[in-house]
């Protein structure tokens, strides 16, 4: 996928842009990954609004297995950031490998189309521009490691929708 242009790292100058003044981000609570990625978005801006639940961004899909008991709770969180003007921006996290997914039996490509999937939900419940929105897939490359992981994020393009 990052071949074929389905993930491409993030534009900073672009997300910086975007999170200029405050962002509204949903991501995972693994303690394998949270301060990997917090430290990541913390990178965008000093502003941040997040909300956590094992699972993270995956959990808004409409399909999703946990959408009805925990996705309404982050999308009500992610709601009330929005109206109260916490963000301009939105981000959504997902991340592989993931506890809640190797739980419910997914892959990486499930965690993606449901990041994607949550992407158009939330953009259509809340009736925002599609570039206010920004899917992130936060991945290990070494999940044997304990030290010195490489770990990377990518912005999730609709192309792979094709790709899976």
């Amino acid at each position: 996928m990052l071949i074929e242009g389905g993930l491409q790292k993030i534009k900073l100058t672009r997300l910086r842009e975007l999170a200029s003044n405050g962002l509204i981000g949903t991501i995972c609570p693994d303690g394998n990954y949270s301060q990997d990625i917090f430290n990541h978005i913390a990178q965008f801006t000093s502003r941040l609004h997040l909300t956590s639940l094992n699972g993270g961004a995956q959990l808004i899909a409409p399909e999703h297995p946990l959408h009805e008991r925990d996705g309404r709770s982050l999308i009500a969180s992610i709601k009330f950031g929005w109206e109260k003007g916490k963000g301009k921006a939105i981000t959504l996290f997902s991340h592989y490998p993931c506890g809640m997914a190797y739980e419910l039996g997914r892959s990486p490509q499930e965690v993606i189309f449901d990041t994607l999937s949550a992407d158009a939900y939330l953009t259509q419940l809340l009736e925002l521009p599609e570039e206010i929105i920004l899917p992130l897939f936060h991945v290990d490359w070494t999940p044997e490691k304990n030290d010195n992981k490489r770990c990377r994020t990518y912005v999730i393009k609709n192309k792979c929708l094709s790709l899976l």
